[in-house]
Parts: structure tokens; sequence; C-alpha cells
């Protein structure tokens, strides 16, 4: 079933009906004239929203010059889609026919487009919105790195698993102790913390952007929850552990002899790399990442400074070559030029592969240092035959458990011997990075018990010098 109107000559309009009853549909047809059919211009289904836009290519094949942005719907990309109106039809076609007359076939712009999919508003959308703003670096401390990033995704991944389908003015502050509480039994009070503070940020950031107005509850409603902190971890190594570490590292078949390790027992080799990766972090106050991810263009020795950016803050670290770094860079960087064909920057290369223990791997190509944690954890069990508590076992200086000593834990050493040796607040800052010296403080001063002794001795000192009494 099919009419035709009545045009004038040349460029018309055409309409069919198809299908029937309740599936009846319009489809128009624009047919150019004659004239406009012999410069290459072909007849035009009229499709409306909400059909899929028309390619470029497919507009450029029926004789148009087309910009990218121009969006119109074909009804031979979907047999879904709605057709125009016959007047929304008629004014396309009159459109069509005044561009396609112009001088140099001007260039064609629709205003019919197909409406925009409504933007998701649950809490999933929240979440991929915000880790998408932090990771083009509009965050207000500047862009977060590929690992931050990826502890964003770890806690924000139990919100998405627990409540990703709700809309956000579904979260109040006794959900999020419920959530709490079956995280902290499901995963231990950091992780469930941690997924806590992430959501909050999260829900935070979103109150105040545009399209989320009035979808997200205020953050004074989320305030003051009843959750409990875990305390900060900070492990400081005792220089028995650092010389049981080394000697794991660098020569254990040594170690396996003070041990009386059995032969077929013994699988371990020399890495000097590890030990490198050590020396460097007690004494370059660097995060893991950043001691292996040096590379021998940060070290100057005609100043005998090493200058390097801190992967995490961005911030611009210089200290002087202090040490035994003194002794070792040099064999550090001989040992990287004599390694013929090598492309990799790094000073710390793993000897088992020739590649740095900081590298890209799986498959999203994210920095990992996995090999080196391997190493590590098998060094540190040798050496914890040697020295208990390496491996958490036994009662530390100030009466409590013992906890393992990580990789991540070298850095808390160094800050500590920098406060040890009397560096002051801004002396240590200048080393770690950190920009807020009341938090460094608290975080890193860890009290033992021979600060208390020392402290004593001098008030005693004093009371004798005045001759107080009580």
């Amino acid at each position: 079933m099919s009419k035709r109107t009545k045009t004038d000559r040349g460029n018309h309009l055409h309409w069919r009906i198809v299908g029937q009853g309740d599936r009846a549909q319009t489809i128009g047809r624009w047919i150019p004239s004659p004239g406009l059919r012999d410069k290459g211009f072909k007849s035009i289904d009229l499709w409306g929203p909400p059909g899929p836009a028309l390619l470029l290519a497919d507009w450029q094949a029926r004789g148009f010059a087309v910009p990218p942005d121009t969006t119109v719907c074909h009804k031979g990309l979907a047999r879904t889609a709605q057709a125009l109106p016959i007047a929304a039809a008629r004014r396309v076609a009159t459109e069509l026919t005044a561009l396609a007359k112009t001088p140099a076939q001007a260039v064609v712009t629709v205003a019919h487009r197909p409406p925009a999919r409504p933007r998701r508003r649950d809490i999933n959308a929240l979440l991929d919105e915000f880790l998408a703003n932090r990771a083009k670096g509009k965050a207000s401390k500047g862009p977060v790195s590929n690992k931050t990033l990826q502890d964003y995704n770890t806690h924000l991944n139990a919100v998405r698993s627990a409540c990703g389908d709700e809309l956000p003015l579904a979260i109040t502050k006794q959900l999020l102790e419920m959530m709490y509480e079956h995280w902290f039994a499901a995963r231990g009070q950091t992780a469930a913390y941690k997924s806590v503070c992430t959501f909050k940020s999260a829900l935070a950031w979103a109150y105040e952007r545009e399209g989320w107005e009035g979808r997200v509850p205020p953050p004074d409603a989320l305030s003051k929850i009843d959750i409990s902190k875990p305390a900060g971890r900070i492990r400081i190594a005792l220089p028995a552990e650092i010389d049981a570490l080394m000697w794991a590292m660098e020569d254990p078949g040594g170690l396996y002899d003070h041990l009386g390790t059995p032969t077929g027992e013994r699988i371990l080799t020399p890495k000097f790399s590890m030990g490198d990766a050590l020396t460097l972090m007690l004494w370059t106050c660097a995060r893991v990442n950043d001691a292996l991810s040096l590379t021998d263009q940060a070290i100057n020795a005609n100043d005998g400074f090493i200058r390097y950016t801190q992967a995490k803050t961005k911030k611009r670290i210089v200290i002087p070559i202090l040490g035994p770094l003194t002794d070792r860079i040099p064999v550090m960087q001989r040992a990287r030029r004599a390694r013929q064909g090598d492309r990799h920057d790094e000073l710390v290369i793993n000897e088992h592969d020739g590649r740095p223990y900081w590298r890209i791997e799986g498959k999203d190509q994210v920095r990992k240092h996995k090999p080196f944690n391997e190493e590590w954890n098998a060094r540190r069990a040798l050496a914890g035959q040697l020295v208990p508590s390496l491996i958490g076992e036994g009662i530390d200086p100030l009466g409590d458990p013992w906890t393992a000593f990580n990789a991540q834990d070298c850095r808390d050493t160094a800050v500590t011997r920098l406060f040890a040796a009397g560096c002051s607040v801004p002396e240590v800052a200048s080393w770690h990075g950190s920009n807020d010296l009341s938090l460094l403080v608290a975080h890193y001063l860890k009290i033992m018990p021979t600060d208390a002794v020392e402290a004593g001795e001098k008030l005693s000192t004093l009371a004798e010098r005045e001759g107080w009494k009580v």
C-alpha cells in the first residue's frame, strides 16, 4: 500500500506505509530531480529517531559532503526504527533539496538527531564516572597513579557487588555500617574500612557534579559513621633482620651452611639485584616501585645526587648518594652497561631473565613487581630461620607480636632511621616527599623503649639540676 505526494517538478517526496495494524509505519523517501541524479545524488529513506545513525560513508556515497558530527537515520541499518512523520519528512526533503542546490554541494546538517541514550544513574554509573575522573587527572591533587587506581577498583568492587544496581539516594549511614560489618567478617578490617571510605569519597565527589543533582545523598548525611579505623601499620626492621636478609639475598649458600640445611633443600642462588633493591630502599626512603624503576639517568655522578619523581605523588625528590650506595651504584651502572643489547634503563635488573622487576604484565598492561615479591618472600623465609621475627614470630620490644617484614616496610625503616639520626621533620620530609608534616610525624615516628629510657635520663638530669623533690 503506497501513495505519492503532489510535488513540484524535480525533487519530490514519496512515502509508503509498511506493516499492518498497530505495526504500520510510514517511510518517507526523498527522491532527487533528474538533474541532481546526474550529479550522483540518490534517493534517501528518511527515518527518524530512535533509529541508528547513518554512517558518514553512507552519506558521502550519496554525493553529500558531510561533517563527522552529522546524525541521520536510515532504514537499511535498523528495521525497527520509527519513520519520520510526513510533515517532518517533507521538511527534511526541503532542507536537503535547498542544500543540494547550493554551489559546491554544501555540507548537509540535519537537525533531526536520534535521542541520546539516557545516562544510567545507579551506583555502578557513579563509580564509573568517579574512576574516569581520577584517571584523567581531574582530582584536586592532580592525576593519581595506576597503583592507586587499582586500589580504588579493588575497594569499589565490593560496593558494586553489594549495591551496584541501587540508586545512590538509597545509601544511608545505617546501610554503610551494615556493609562495613559484612565486609569486616568477609575481608578483614582494613579492606572493609577502605571500601567504605573510598565509596564515601565517590559519593561526595558526585554530590555537586552536573547530572547528579538531587540524586546523591549530601556528605553530611553520611558523616560520623560508626566504624573503627584500623591501626596504621608500622614495621621497623632491626639491624639483625637487615643483615640476615642481605645474607639470604647475596650469599644464600653461606646461610645454608650456617643453618646446616641439607643439600637437597638448597634451592636459592645469589641474587645481587635483590641486595641492590634493599639498599636503595633503605638509603633513599623510596617506595618499592620507585626503587625498582630507578634509572641510570637518575644518577648524577658529577654532583653525587639521585633525582627521581615519585610515581604516587608525582613529587620531585633530590637526595644525596650516601653510605653503601656510594660503592653499589657504580657497580650497578657498570653491570647494566655491560649487558649486550640491553634496552632497559632500570638499574635493578632480575639476573634470571635480564628484565626489570618493575615490569608491564597482564592483559591490563599495568606495571607490577610480582617477580620481586616472589623473590623477597623466598629470601625472607630463609633469613627467618636465622631471625624468626622476619617471618612474624616472637614478641617485639614493645611487647606486641611481631609482624612479617615486607618490602614496603623498608620505607618505614628508612624514615625512622632519619629521625633517629636527629633529622628535623622538614629534613625527613625532603626525602619522604610528604606535604603534611604532622601526618608524617604521627605515622612514622615509632616510639621505641630506647626513646623512653633516654627521655627518662634527660628528665632525671633536669630534676637533679633544678633540685626537684617531687
